[in-house]
């Protein structure tokens, strides 16, 4: 029976949805329907081999699942669950080795067994929302001054500041609308603890800063300048973030003029 483009595209398409739900987008065979999916909406046609082949997967459906019911019904769930979007295609593999009966090594299932953790806590608690907005913003700025080189032997530090940057940049935009009128297209990008750990984590010595004061307000001091001058200086504030050069500062008062420096350019002694 000839079948129309229509009538093969949309089945080609559903059958992907099925595949994917089973975690099998990856399988090779979905591969190759993706690219038929894909000549079909730019109206190329196939040849006979691609449409005998296309239709035989479409005849057959998405395959029965041959592993543990129960616990693909789980990972299934894990998927779906907003706040699990950076698990979601490692949980998808996962699913699919699966469901193919192929056995899950002790290291792989280790992780599966910390994801779906990870998942019955967001199902208990509700998804992770991250709540000293200050101190992210504050990590995000000193991040913000470091070079590629820096970042180029920090990949997990990379990809968690990206992950925080979007979130916060979601929160003003949404705080600014909320003023306003509600945008549809605002998206609550993904965030998880991890990532927020991570930013924060990175930039501990830069915070340990502003709790170990070494330099109180009030206090005279050395400011170095150049290779070798020591002017007289007043600390005239705590450490804190500067945003604009992207680290941790402090104000002294040099000559009857303010000047923000780092605390490692603060001296006791000339």
């Amino acid at each position: 029976m000839r079948k129309s483009r229509e009538l093969r595209l949309s089945q080609a398409i559903q059958l992907v949805e099925d595949y994917t739900k089973l975690g099998l987008a990856n399988d090779y065979r979905m591969r190759f329907v993706r690219d038929m999916i894909s000549r079909l909406d730019r109206g190329k046609g196939l040849s006979k081999k691609q449409r005998s082949w296309l239709d035989s997967l479409i005849e057959n459906g998405s395959p029965t699942p041959q592993g543990d019911p129960v616990l693909i019904k789980k990972i299934q769930d894990a998927i779906e669950l907003d706040g699990m979007q950076r698990r979601s295609q490692v949980l998808q593999d996962f699913c699919g080795q699966i469901v193919g009966g192929r056995r899950l090594s002790e290291k792989q299932q280790s992780f599966l067994d910390i994801m779906l953790a990870e998942a019955a806590k967001i199902m208990t608690h509700g998804k992770f929302r991250p709540t000293d907005l200050e101190c992210l913003e504050d990590a995000v700025a000193i991040l913000g001054g470091k070079n590629d080189w820096y970042f180029a032997h920090r990949g997990g530090t990379a990809k968690a500041l990206r992950n925080v940057n979007d979130w916060l940049e979601w929160h003003r935009a949404e705080k600014d609308l909320a003023q306003s009128s509600y945008d549809p297209d605002l998206v609550e990008p993904p965030i998880d603890e991890w990532s927020c750990s991570k930013v924060v984590d990175a930039v501990k010595s830069s915070f340990r800063q502003l709790n170990e004061i070494k330099h109180p307000t009030g206090e005279m001091r050395y400011v170095r300048r150049g290779s070798d001058q020591s002017l007289s200086a007043i600390v005239i504030t705590d450490p804190y973030i500067c945003r604009i050069k992207r680290q941790v500062c402090q104000d002294v008062l040099v000559g009857g003029d303010v000047i923000v420096v780092r605390p490692d350019e603060i001296r006791k002694r000339r």
